[in-house]
């Protein structure tokens, strides 16, 4: 019960047994899709990591009733998706084109299409949903894999689109999840290093920044600014834009209100 009298004190709330619509009471529902929530903060996997590997995870509480309620809607829309209850995974963004045997034969993935056997595949598949890993596995991998040997029948092949939408969905919404999950507490909790830190009032001002540019303000070299780079971009601060010479690392806007109040 420490987090639900600490959530109810600290957010003027009144925790019910079952969920009300009034605005001011939080139910067990709530709080469970605030924890699925900050579980998917891509920011909370990657700087936990290692802890979650051998022990339950640490949930912080939420700073305010805002940030709590946002977390609340995102956690109960990724849980819908997660048990394809939501109706968005009806609405497919992948396509089984090709007729024949539905046997699967030999999986691979190319250019958007996953190939069941040697003339059959799914198309439009995004890269990020075949590669997106959930636990230890990768659910659009694994899932044909288990049928290997088998014929996909309508509803299968209807399943299997609905689990790329899934998983499609679960990659936005974790992006978005940092967006109030990274509180000004949080981000100082990041341990951002000196170099690091130099360089926000020239991203808080442009919005973005080059190689050569974070060297001369963090007098720092090449090799050094690409791993502070890394780092920065796995936190979810920085994206890269571009290739080659013409490369530079922007900033994501929905942190810029947080990092710029970093001392």
């Amino acid at each position: 019960m420490e987090m639900v009298n600490q959530i109810a004190d600290k957010l003027g709330l009144r925790f019910t047994a079952e969920k009300l619509v009034t605005e001011s009471t939080f139910a067990p529902i709530d709080i469970l899709d605030y924890i699925y929530a900050v579980l998917h903060s891509p920011t909370y996997r990657e700087k936990y990591k290692e802890f979650l590997k051998i022990d339950f995870p640490r949930v912080p509480y939420p700073e305010n009733a805002e940030t709590f309620w946002q977390l609340v809607k995102l956690g109960g829309e990724l849980r819908q998706i997660h048990l394809l209850e939501s109706p968005v995974v009806d609405h497919f963004i992948s396509k089984f084109p090709v007729g024949g045997s539905n046997l699967v034969v030999k999986i691979a993935f190319d250019s958007g299409k996953v190939w069941i056997n040697d003339t059959q595949y799914f198309d439009l598949v995004p890269e990020h949903a075949w590669f997106f890993y959930i636990g230890g596995y990768q659910p659009a991998q694994k899932w044909l894999k288990d049928r290997k040997g088998r014929e996909l029948n309508f509803d299968d092949i209807c399943h299997y689109q609905k689990i790329i939408v899934a998983l499609t969905e679960t990659n936005r919404i974790m992006t978005e999840i940092d967006q109030y999950w990274l509180t000004d507490e949080v981000i100082r909790s990041l341990n951002l290093n000196e170099r690091q830190k130099k360089s926000l009032p020239f991203l808080k001002q442009n919005k973005r920044i080059t190689n050569r540019e974070y060297c001369e303000i963090a007098a720092t070299s090449i090799a050094t600014a690409k791993r502070d780079f890394d780092e920065l971009a796995k936190m979810g601060i920085l994206t890269l834009k571009g290739a080659g010479r013409g490369s530079y690392y922007e900033l994501n806007s929905k942190q810029l209100k947080w990092l710029i109040q970093l001392k």
